[in-house]
């Protein structure tokens, strides 16, 4: 059973429509921008709050290992200084 070329002509005109619809639903999110024929991947939004506090954890967890990777440096400054002293006494 084919459909009659008015179902297929119909059919279209509601695809187009339908596609029409979405294109501009994805403009007014700023996910797209359309000028003239070209359509632009912008990005999916973000929530600023969110994506804030992933960036404030991230830097917290950074510093702290910088804190302990400075504190592994200084006792081994300080073992190699300790041994230094311990060999030139022997």
């Amino acid at each position: 059973m084919g459909l009659s070329q008015i179902e297929q002509q119909f059919d279209q005109k509601n695809i187009r429509r339908r596609v029409y619809d979405a294109l501009n639903v994805l403009m007014a999110m700023n996910i797209i921008s359309k000028e003239k024929k070209e359509i632009k991947w912008l990005g999916l939004p973000t929530n600023s709050m969110q994506e804030c506090t992933t960036l404030e954890k991230d830097r917290q967890k950074r510093i702290e290992r910088l804190k302990a990777k400075t504190q592994q440096l200084h006792d081994l400054i300080i073992q190699v200084r300790n041994a230094g002293l311990c060999s030139s006494l022997f």
